[in-house]
């Protein structure tokens, strides 16, 4: 299965009583297991693969998709679940799973939650600051759908905006610093300590 893109999906339906689902959930929720098991990513990946291409997408499972991408992909997987969700929340807001508004703000805010988690382990350079951009802008859309609902601030999604802003001004911050760094001089050339040679 290949990664899919936002503008060849389909709008899911309830996905509970599936099996991929099923399992995706037991892996999923290895995350607030209080023995801490590994997540299989891997899995969790080609579930929501499965999921996405059996019964379409709904919010669940896009939110998954969008932690366990960038668990395995970093920014650039964080940036392929965020494009999903923006088509998904900006297009089908009235007909998607799950229907209840409460279901819904708590899985944004869980998303929010987790990847501001995932975000602090990732190691950062300059090259990253297009997709931190990128993030930013999906955020930045997902908050206009939200504020036209009015519930800019129930998804809890400021934080994690707050957080890729901050990361992008320090990239910034750092590549400025080394373009402006003045060039250190030559060091003189050490002293012979051999003898000259002498004329005959």
């Amino acid at each position: 299965m290949t990664t899919p893109s936002e503008c060849c999906l389909k709008t899911g339906g309830d996905p509970r009583t599936l099996a991929d689902y099923a399992r995706l959930r037991d892996e999923m929720n290895k995350l607030t297991h209080p023995a801490r098991p590994d997540v299989n990513w891997r899995l969790a990946e080609k579930l929501c693969l499965s999921l996405f291409e059996h019964n379409g997408v709904e919010l669940q499972t896009a939110a998954w998709y969008t932690l366990v991408r960038t668990h395995l992909a970093g920014l650039y997987g964080m940036n392929e679940g965020l494009a999903i969700l923006v088509a998904l929340v900006s297009r089908q807001w009235g007909n998607m799973w799950p229907q209840p508004m409460t279901a819904r703000i708590k899985i944004l805010s869980s998303l929010s939650q987790r990847l501001q988690q995932a975000m602090r382990t990732l190691s950062l350079t300059y090259i990253d600051l297009s997709q931190l951009y990128q993030a930013e802008a999906h955020l930045t859309a997902l908050d206009d759908v939200l504020q036209r609902l009015e519930l800019k601030h129930a998804g809890q999604l400021d934080a994690l905006s707050i957080l890729l802003h901050n990361a992008a001004v320090r990239l910034e911050s750092s590549e400025n610093k080394e373009e402006t760094a003045p060039q250190a001089a030559a060091p003189d050339p050490a002293p012979s300590s051999l003898p000259e040679p002498t004329r005959r």
